[in-house]
């Protein structure tokens, strides 16, 4: 039986990590492709049928909250997210990384907030069901926890 050292358990974090990323991006990705198609179909309904798809405009809204949510997990990853970092160049060098860690801490414990506050709402009693489509607003809601 082989014994699994620091390495094997880090390389299959980073392992589990990509799969992750991957199924992030490409969910995203897909949303977005439904947001365009459906946003398409109801201008081409609109101008060219002069009917209008009532459920367009709600359904590709949801889809963009999604795709805030969801795409936020590769580029948190990637430490893509917008930052301005003009005061912490000015620091010296330890300060620096004091910084960067005492930053990268804080948004561990909002992105944990948001996570706990999130299975509160999806699991409260307050969710009501779209007038549109009549689908249940809890599946819309699910983005914040996961």
């Amino acid at each position: 039986m082989a014994r699994l050292g620091a390495g094997s358990i880090g390389r299959r974090i980073d392992r589990a990590l990509d799969l992750v990323d991957r199924a992030a991006q490409g969910f995203s990705q897909a949303l977005l492709m439904a947001i365009i198609c459906v946003v398409s179909a109801q201008a081409f309904c609109r101008f060219a049928l002069n009917q209008s798809l009532i459920w367009s405009e709600e359904v590709s809204a949801w889809c963009m909250v999604w795709v805030v949510f969801i795409g936020a997990i590769p580029l948190m990853r990637r430490d893509g997210l917008v930052s301005i970092p003009i005061f912490v160049t000015l620091l010296p060098p330890m300060a620096r990384a004091a910084a960067v860690i005492i930053s990268r801490a804080a948004g561990l414990a909002a992105c944990l907030f948001v996570a706990w506050y999130g299975v509160l709402v999806v699991a409260g009693s307050f969710n009501m069901f779209s007038q549109a489509t009549g689908l249940n607003t809890r599946y819309i809601k699910l983005c914040v926890p996961i």
